[in-house]
């Protein structure tokens, strides 16, 4: 059975045909603007006995209302040893359907699939061949436009699963991330935690240090990361006396629980990105950031610490 990853992909291509259709064509040798029409097609059309012949998408080119190429789009996410025998029965029905020249599409954010998929289909023993035009990690762009995202949010995932690590893939997750506040449900936890899995470890911390120093918590993911440290921040506030000023006063005893929660989730925020970024740190410098409770000052260490070549540099006076 599909996933629910899978599905969501699947819909960029049921969606935006033409997203298809233009990270092909350049490979296929065709102009970008030479199609007139480019359509979405359900998988289903290529009314072959055998239930099992579905496509996942199928995109139609038409010149002059005639159909002039046909793109059977597979999204793959790993490796399948069947699809080297059912490829070759999609492409020939849809070319039968169409009457047209048919190629076969592979899109996969995954390197190693996208390897896997480039290898020649051989058909028989007179060497005929069927040879997958695969869109790996390279051929999918780098969506860091949090509105581009929130047009189509499938895209902006796709994105964020090919480009998990190096310089571009804080700003695509974070864009993903932000993006993502019209998905619903368990659709919208699924995204979320697709996007964060998707990271390196240190993309990871920079993109949690970033999300905390500079930008509005906006999405579940976030907002759980913060909950947890707002709940480690309570705890330790219960611990060194709180509760005593819990009593005293409801409101107060809040405000400071608060207080100590974000400046919790800042310290562990800056501890996460120094050992990301394996930047060497001593004793008395991890006892200076948690024993840290000015939150100005915790923004401007983590704004420092992303860019700092020693751990020196992050307790510089002055900006």
């Amino acid at each position: 059975m599909p996933s629910w990853l899978h599905e969501l992909l699947v819909k960029i291509f049921a969606e935006r045909p033409e997203f298809a259709f233009e990270l092909a064509a350049p490979r296929l040798g065709l102009e970008p603007l030479a199609a007139e029409s480019v359509e979405a097609l359900s998988g289903d059309l290529m009314q072959l006995s055998a239930p099992q012949a579905r496509a996942d998408a199928v995109v139609l080119v038409k010149r002059g209302g005639k159909p002039v190429l046909a793109l059977v789009v597979e999204v793959q996410l790993s490796r399948d040893r069947h699809k080297p025998f059912s490829w070759p029965v999609y492409v020939a029905g849809v070319r039968a359907r169409f009457e047209c020249p048919t190629a076969l599409v592979v899109v996969t954010p995954y390197p190693g699939v996208a390897n896997w998929a480039r290898r020649e289909i051989f058909l028989g023993p007179r060497g005929d061949r069927l040879r997958p035009l695969v869109l790996g990690p390279e051929a999918i762009p780098a969506i860091t436009d949090p509105e581009v995202a929130a047009a189509n949010q499938g895209l902006a995932l796709l994105s964020s699963l090919a480009h998990p690590r190096g310089p571009e893939a804080v700003p695509v997750a974070l864009a993903a991330l932000l993006g993502a506040d019209k998905l619903v449900g368990p659709e919208f936890r699924m995204y979320n935690d697709q996007v964060a899995l998707s990271l390196g470890a240190r993309e990871r911390a920079e993109l949690e240090a970033l999300m905390q120093s500079r930008y509005e918590v906006k999405t579940e993911f976030l907002r759980r990361w913060m909950k947890e440290g707002l709940e480690q921040g309570l705890k330790q506030g219960r611990e060194q006396g709180l509760e005593q000023g819990l009593e005293q006063g409801l409101e107060q005893g809040r405000e400071q629980g608060r207080a100590e929660g974000e400046a919790k989730g800042k310290s562990d925020a800056l501890l996460a990105m120094l050992a990301a970024r394996k930047l060497a740190i001593s004793s008395a410098q991890r006892e200076r950031i948690l024993a840290c409770h000015d939150l100005a000052e915790l923004d401007r260490w983590i704004v420092r610490a992303a860019v700092a070549k020693k751990t020196v540099e992050i307790f510089a006076p002055g900006d």
